[in-house]
């Protein structure tokens, strides 16, 4: 049928029109070869899924990779919930946050001690002496009294400036005084003056 088709279209004069069918018709031959190919694949997909359905239906299906992965993540949460446990311990625990503050705080008060002489190596210790040293507490007193008496309730510089007003400014040396004294000694030293004896 074809061949005539051919000869009729020569004939005719439309050759070319011939050649321009041959090729659509190629181009859907083509196509159809290629969705068969893409049928057969498919076919084959569908085929294993199937048989994996088939395999879950009848309880086969290996699951034990899924299974370890599970058993591992749940290992490693509850050694994770157990060392935040242990972090969140009190100052018993050892290696809580409050154990390490209470032995790091430990370390340093046996530091000072260790360091302190025998007698007042704690603060009781040091506590005791001072309530039990009547003697020193005394005497201590006592001097302080005796300062009092001699110089009195007024502030220093107030008895200072009653001793210069009682004296006269004439019997003390100003500041001014004494530097330009003090320049002329050493003016006299670098000129290598002595003192005749």
């Amino acid at each position: 049928m074809a061949t005539d088709i051919k000869k009729f279209l020569d004939q005719a004069g439309v050759s070319t029109l011939w050649s321009r069918i041959a090729e659509e018709v190629k181009k859907v031959d083509d196509k159809a070869a290629a969705n068969a190919t893409a049928l057969e694949t498919q076919a084959g997909k569908i085929q294993t899924m199937e048989g994996q359905i088939a395999a879950l239906e009848a309880g086969t299906y290996d699951d034990s990779e899924v299974r370890g992965l599970i058993a591992d993540n749940k290992a490693a949460h509850e050694a994770n919930t157990a060392a935040i446990a242990v972090l969140n311990g009190d100052a018993e625990t050892a290696g809580s946050v409050a154990n390490t503050a209470t032995t790091i705080a430990a370390a340093k008060v046996a530091e000072i001690v260790a360091n302190a002489d025998a007698d007042f190596d704690t603060l009781k210790e040091i506590a005791d002496w001072i309530l039990n040293d009547t003697t020193g507490a005394a005497d201590m007193a006592n001097d302080i009294a005796a300062l009092q008496g001699l110089v009195g309730d007024k502030a220093v510089a107030e008895q200072i400036a009653d001793a210069i007003s009682a004296e006269g400014l004439d019997k003390y040396a100003l500041a001014t005084d004494l530097t330009a004294l003090a320049d002329r000694v050493k003016a006299l030293e670098d000129a290598g003056y002595q003192n005749a004896e």
